[in-house]
């Protein structure tokens, strides 16, 4: 019995010892990684945890790489910021505009251009009333001799639209000959007799139906000082009559010869423009510019229109001396 106490009371010790070592242990390795984690995150938030009754320090920091900021990205935002910085609003003179078009599209054709049959092009006069208003302070565009102004346009067009009295083609067509230099635009006729086939052909007359139409675009006008001009405006054209053209095809037996295409009155078309000009003068605190200027109305007869402009607009003498 007395082993028995002896044997107990030494794996009491043992036990006791192994506590006691283990304890020294883990303070010893708290103490180390509490070390590496202070040289590691230098002014990190500090808390706290009890073990067995021991209050151990550990240091703590949590980085999200995420949202740091990337120096380049913030010179790049900046340098996007003084390009586009916004300033007070200031209107510009008002510009009267007038110009003269010619057509060079196809519209809604599905085969050569109503010029290319019959040698009749579209042309069309514009007058125009634009403001503009000072919205945007480019620095890169300052630093190039450009500044660039907001602005709006409003136009009222007289379209002369080719065109032909469909009354005129016979029923018995089969097609049509486009004009040639010493030959006029002509239809071509087929018959049939009891002794044989007979073609024909008979020259077609064309006419022009005048249109009334008005716009309203939105857009930017560019200006050097040197007196260049660049402008591109987008907005929207609305006819006050209806609008025909013939879709007429070459001499075919079994095809159909023609066939109206139409746009109705009233009709609301999308439409762009750009114009490029210079200054040409200043006298009197008034200022003369050209321009060349090209229109585009998808779902239009004509779709496509080239034109030359001037725009006249009154200075103040301050401003006589530059070009803006």
């Amino acid at each position: 019995m007395g082993r028995d106490i002896t044997q107990h009371q030494g794996n009491r010790v043992q036990t006791r010892i192994s506590n006691l070592f283990g304890t020294v242990l883990f303070v010893c390795a708290a103490s180390v990684g509490q070390v590496k984690v202070a040289q590691a995150a230098p002014g990190a938030r500090e808390d706290s945890i009890r073990v067995d009754g021991r209050i151990v320090v550990v240091d703590a920091q949590v980085q999200f790489d995420s949202l740091v900021r990337s120096p380049k990205a913030g010179r790049q935002w900046g340098s996007l910021s003084q390009m586009f910085s916004r300033t007070a609003m200031r209107k510009e003179p008002v510009k009267w505009e007038v110009a003269s078009f010619v057509g060079v599209g196809k519209g809604p054709l599905e085969g050569p251009r109503w010029d290319e049959w019959t040698g009749q092009y579209d042309w069309s006069y514009a007058l125009s009333l634009r403001q503009g208003w000072t919205s945007f302070n480019s620095q890169l565009l300052k630093q190039r001799g450009w500044e660039a102004l907001f602005g709006a346009q409003m136009q009222v067009l007289a379209q002369q639209l080719g065109g032909a009295n469909v009354a005129q083609i016979p029923d018995s067509v089969i097609g049509f000959i486009p004009v040639a230099l010493d030959e006029a635009w002509s239809a071509v006729t087929y018959k049939r007799y009891s002794n044989g086939i007979e073609t024909d052909t008979i020259a077609m007359e064309v006419r022009r139906n005048t249109l009334i139409a008005a716009s309203f675009e939105l857009g930017f006008d560019l200006s050097h000082r040197l007196g260049w001009r660049l402008q591109m405006h987008a907005g929207g054209m609305v006819n006050s009559q209806a609008s025909h053209r013939l879709d007429i095809e070459a001499p075919e037996l079994d095809g159909i010869p023609w066939q109206k295409r139409s746009v109705e009155a009233w009709r609301f078309m999308p439409l762009a423009s750009f114009k490029f000009g210079k200054v040409l003068g200043e006298s009197n605190n008034w200022r003369l510019a050209a321009h060349g200027v090209i229109q585009i109305v998808p779902q239009s007869i004509q779709n496509c229109w080239v034109g030359i402009g001037i725009n006249v607009c009154s200075i103040s003498p301050t401003k006589s001396g530059s070009h803006r």
